[in-house]
């Protein structure tokens, strides 16, 4: 997780800084990340297993997810790695 912080890029974020959910779209949206690498970032930024932190991601990249509310969704570059982004 170097050169990577949790609120960094806060002004952007459509969650609460210091949910699970901000802190996961914070670290998410700083680069294109290969989806396990941001798993593993997000569980130790947040303290939580990887696998709920694997559902919470699954609601970022789903902006129809009634959590979501239509404020993220996921960026693929061409090798398959993934960004959190606003919707705009």
């Amino acid at each position: 997780m170097t050169g990577t912080s949790p609120v960094a890029g806060r002004e952007s974020s459509p969650y609460r800084i210091t949910s699970n959910y901000g802190i996961l779209f914070n670290l998410g949206n700083q680069k294109y990340w290969d989806r396990q690498e941001l798993l593993e970032a997000g569980a130790k930024a947040t303290g939580k297993d990887a696998k709920l932190v694997a559902n919470d991601l699954a609601v970022l990249s789903n902006p129809t997810h009634s959590s979501n509310k239509n404020r993220s969704k996921v960026d693929k570059d061409n090798d398959g790695k993934i960004k959190l982004i606003k919707v705009a």
